[in-house]
C-alpha cells in the first residue's frame, strides 16, 4: 500500500489500531496517518467501520463498552488513545471538529440555529462574555459557510430551514472553536445532488482558507474523487488500500477496489448485471451487453401494454381546520 506521508509530516498517526466493542472485534489493526493541511477520505461500504474510525478520533465511543486491545492514536505526538474523559473534552473543544450525517438529528429543534452555534463558541472561549462579540462571531461564521441571510438564520429553528442550509450551520458550529482537524461524517447524504456538489466546494475552500486537515467520510466515490487529496479504502474493519486519489481512482490494486469502483454504472459500457466482489476475486467481469442487444430488449419492453396508465389526474387540496 502506498505511504501516504512520512513521520513528522502528520497530524494524526494511528498504529495497529484494533477496536472491540462487546466481545465483537470491529477494527482490526488500523495504521494510518492525516497530513496537515489535506483532505484524507475513508470510502467503502455501510459496516466497514468508517465511523467507528472518527469517533475513535474524536473519543466518543462508550467507555463501558469499548476495548481497544492493541494501537496507539497520535495527536501532534500525544497519545491520545490514553485521555481522560476531561483531556478528551479539552481536545474536542481546541482542536477537533465533527460535522455528522444527518443535520436534522444533530441541531436542537428547541433552539435557534445562532443560538446553538453560540453555546459552541462559549464552550470553546468560556472567559468571552459578550454577547454581541458572540453574536458577531457566529454571524462571521454564517458568512464564511456561505449562508445567505445570516441574520435571519441566526433566529430560525432548523425547521425553518432547508436540509443544505442546515448542514451550513452544523459546518459553521465545527469551525467555531478553529479545529486543526475536521471530521465530516457522510455530510452530503441526506441531500441532492446539486447541494451535495455546493457542499463539497464549500469544504474545499475552508479546508484551504483555514489551512486545517479534514477527514472525509463516504460512499459516494464520485463525490471523494472531486475532493480528496487521499483515500484509504475499508473493508470488515480493515485498511484494505490507501494512496493518492487519482491513483487509487485509476489503478486499484485490490479487488475490493476495484469492485467498489464498479459498483456505479459506467454509461458507456452495459453489463449484464453490475460487478461484485467475487467477479474480481475469479477474475471474470460479466459479459458485455451490445447495442444491437440492448436495442432489441427495449423494443420488446416498449411493445409490451403498460402495467398502469394515467389520463388527465388532478389533485386540489383544501383548507382543514385542525378540529375539523
Amino acid at each position: 500500500m502506498d505511504q501516504i506521508i512520512e513521520k513528522g509530516e502528520d497530524l494524526v498517526r494511528v498504529e495497529n489500531l484494533s477496536l472491540t466493542i462487546e466481545g465483537k472485534r470491529l477494527l482490526k489493526q488500523l495504521s494510518f496517518s492525516l497530513p496537515k493541511n489535506k483532505i484524507t477520505a475513508i470510502v467503502g461500504e455501510s459496516g466497514s467501520g468508517k465511523s467507528l474510525t472518527a469517533l475513535s478520533l474524536l473519543g466518543l465511543l462508550p467507555r463501558s463498552k469499548t476495548l481497544f486491545t492493541k494501537g496507539e492514536v497520535w495527536f501532534e505526538g500525544e497519545d491520545i488513545l490514553r485521555y481522560s474523559e476531561k483531556q478528551w473534552q479539552e481536545l474536542r473543544k481546541t482542536a477537533l471538529g465533527m460535522v455528522f450525517q444527518e443535520p436534522q438529528s444533530s441541531l436542537n429543534p428547541s433552539m435557534r440555529c445562532g443560538e446553538q452555534v453560540a453555546e459552541a463558541y462559549r464552550l470553546y472561549a468560556p472567559k468571552e462574555n459578550d454577547k454581541k462579540k458572540i453574536r458577531e462571531k457566529v454571524l462571521s461564521r454564517f458568512q464564511e459557510v456561505q449562508l445567505q441571510n445570516p441574520e435571519r438564520i441566526y433566529t430560525a429553528y432548523p425547521h425553518q430551514l432547508s436540509g443544505g442550509q442546515k448542514q451550513r450551520v452544523m459546518i459553521a458550529m465545527a469551525l467555531i472553536t478553529e479545529p486543526k482537524l475536521l471530521i465530516a461524517d457522510e455530510p452530503t447524504t441526506a441531500l441532492d445532488v446539486i447541494v451535495q456538489k455546493e457542499i463539497i466546494k464549500l469544504l474545499s475552500h475552508l479546508q484551504s482558507k483555514n489551512n486545517m486537515s479534514i477527514l472525509f467520510i463516504s460512499h459516494d466515490l464520485a463525490l471523494v474523487n472531486e475532493l480528496a487529496d487521499e483515500v484509504m479504502v475499508m473493508y470488515q474493519g480493515e485498511l484494505i488500500e490507501k494512496g493518492p486519489t487519482k491513483r487509487l481512482m485509476q489503478s486499484p490494486q485490490e479487488n475490493y477496489t476495484k469492485a467498489l469502483l464498479h459498483a456505479r454504472p459506467n454509461p458507456k459500457i452495459r453489463r449484464e448485471r453490475l460487478s461484485t466482489l467475487l467477479d474480481f476475486e475469479n477474475n471474470v467481469l460479466p459479459p458485455i451487453v451490445s447495442a444491437d442487444k440492448r436495442k432489441k430488449v427495449h423494443q420488446q419492453l416498449y411493445a409490451q401494454p403498460p402495467l398502469l396508465e394515467v389520463e388527465g389526474l388532478s389533485k386540489t387540496y383544501t383548507k382543514r381546520h385542525f378540529l375539523g
